[in-house]
């Protein structure tokens, strides 16, 4: 039993060995093995590393490239590269940047370029020189080999959103290539343009122009209506100039019924481009077919007035009670000589859709005959003063309408009278220690009937009883009181008939009693 044992262990020991020496070797062979796929990975990792280093060299040449490529877009069109005109050819920039400890090297070049696809070729108005191309290259040096990376783009001129189209007439007188000038009046027998108004063919004419030169369409309008052929579409591309039409004045709409009738009519040229933007110039024509007439009643009046008029010219104060004509203590006057007129007031007449400005003024003095006393009255405020009469004088008006071409209404005003005002003076004295203003005024005219007058002191009556219509005189010692010392006071003096009703007044004038 003794010996089975040591058999046994003897062979388990045995076994032990070689099993120890087997793994030995694997291990061996297993180190070995690593050992080579280890150098294997190493050399993969460098590799990996410099495609690493190589890609983000790459990367940030490419970022430049698009920096300096979105600069360029971003710049003003004169400022890239070239001056606008300048034939010659290409012109060379550099500028260097490090990043990432990488030296980059950025080179520009900015050449002309013409565009045949333009359909100018060579020829076009602007010579070869249609858009700039600026070529743009980021170079840098890895591992003593040079590299680069490169891009184009185009910069072409482009008018910017505040830079619109500009349109303007063509005008001549009496040019059948050219618009008739502003203010221009059609109708007329004598006109110049009779028959082209008789024909319809008066031209319209203009020319514009867009900085980009994209410029798509032109209209005409007269009262917003376009002549026929008045509205031009045209390619950007053309170098379209003076585009006319012809305006019929004549023409009529489906009713039969004119299209443009008597009065003023604004004519408008307009531009567009492909921006949306546009510019637009007008200018004013008048048909005078007819004369003017009134639509309401003219409703003309006539009413006295006076001012004052100094030394030095005309004073202002108007109004229908007269002027104010003061006098000092002293009896001198202050304030000057005493203009009296006739102010007449009016309602428009019309001609066509047209206010008219301009009228003609038929006067008719004492015992005389009616006569033209303004030929061409301008009067946007439809009034007129006529002044420099005589005092106590009747006067008859009536106006006629004149149409811009002169055309005179053939229906006139209501006839319209006045009679001037008579003047009147006052002096200021002092009598028996009292305050007193004596009135002086002329007697009236052949043939006007005074019965009596009275004398009004700043409104109220002076007067306790009415003073004769013979007299030319009165003096007012406030009934016997006397006036208060340095006062001033206005005085006018109303006429009389037999039946108590007024048929005349004076002035007023301001007096200032003594101290």
């Amino acid at each position: 039993m003794e010996k089975q044992n040591k058999r046994f262990f003897n062979h388990s020991s045995n076994l032990l060995s070689d099993e120890r020496a087997f793994g030995i070797v694997e291990a061996m062979i297993s180190m070995t093995i690593m050992s080579l796929v280890l150098i294997g990975l190493l050399g993969l990792l460098a590799i990996s590393v410099q495609a690493v280093s190589s890609s983000k060299a790459e990367t940030i040449a490419t970022q430049i490239l698009n920096e300096s490529i979105e600069k360029i877009r971003a710049l003003p069109y004169e400022a890239v590269g070239l001056p606008d005109g300048d034939p010659s050819g290409t012109l060379n920039a550099e500028e260097t940047k490090t990043v990432a400890g990488t030296l980059f090297t950025i080179r520009y070049a900015v050449s002309w370029v013409d565009d045949s696809a333009d359909g100018t070729s060579t020829a076009d108005t602007n010579g070869t020189n249609d858009y700039k191309q600026v070529d743009v290259e980021v170079s840098w040096s890895e591992k003593g080999t040079n590299r680069a990376t490169r891009a184009s783009t185009y910069v072409k001129y482009k008018a910017s959103q505040s830079e619109p189209p500009t349109v303007n007439f063509v005008f001549g007188d009496v040019d059948p290539n050219k618009t008739p000038p502003d203010g221009t009046i059609f109708g007329l027998d004598n006109s110049p343009y009779k028959s082209w108004f008789d024909n319809g063919t008066i031209p319209l004419k203009a020319n514009a122009t867009d900085p980009s030169g994209d410029l798509i369409s032109m209209r005409f309008y007269i009262s917003l209506i376009t002549p026929e052929v008045g509205l031009y579409r045209f390619d950007p591309t053309d170098n379209y100039e003076n585009p006319t039409c012809f305006w019929n004045p004549n023409a009529r709409d489906v009713y039969g019924d004119l299209l443009w009738g008597e009065g003023t009519h604004e004519v408008v040229v307009e531009a567009w481009d492909l921006q949306g933007l546009r510019d637009a110039k007008s200018i004013y024509w008048i048909i005078d077919r007819e004369p003017p007439k009134w639509t309401s009643p003219a409703n003309l009046t006539a009413v006295p007035i006076a001012s004052i008029q100094d030394g030095g010219g005309n004073g202002d104060e108007d109004g229908e009670h007269g002027g104010r004509h003061r006098h000092g203590g002293d009896g001198g006057n202050e304030d000057g000589d005493v203009v009296l007129g006739v102010r007449l007031s009016w309602q428009a007449a019309w001609d066509g859709t047209d206010k008219i400005e301009h009228y003609r003024i038929y006067r008719k003095g004492p015992g005389g005959e009616f006569t033209v006393l303004v030929q061409d009255l301008n009067a946007p405020l439809l009034t007129y003063d006529n002044s420099g009469l005589q005092e106590w004088s009747s006067y008859q008006y009536y106006i006629t309408a004149l149409s811009p071409g002169g055309r005179e209404s053939t229906t006139t005003s209501n006839i319209a009278s006045a009679t001037t005002y008579f003047v009147i003076e006052g002096t200021a004295f002092k009598d028996e220690c009292k305050n007193k203003v004596r009135i002086n005024w002329h007697s009236p005219p052949e043939g006007i009937t005074v019965h009596h007058y009275d004398v009004y002191r700043s409104g109220q009556k002076a007067n306790a009883s009415p003073i004769s219509g013979s007299a030319t005189q009165f003096t007012d010692d406030n009934r016997g009181v006397g006036l208060p010392d340095r006062t001033t006071y206005d005085y006018m003096v109303i006429a009389y008939n037999g039946s108590n009703q007024e048929i005349n007044r004076s002035v007023t004038i301001s007096v200032t009693t003594e101290h």
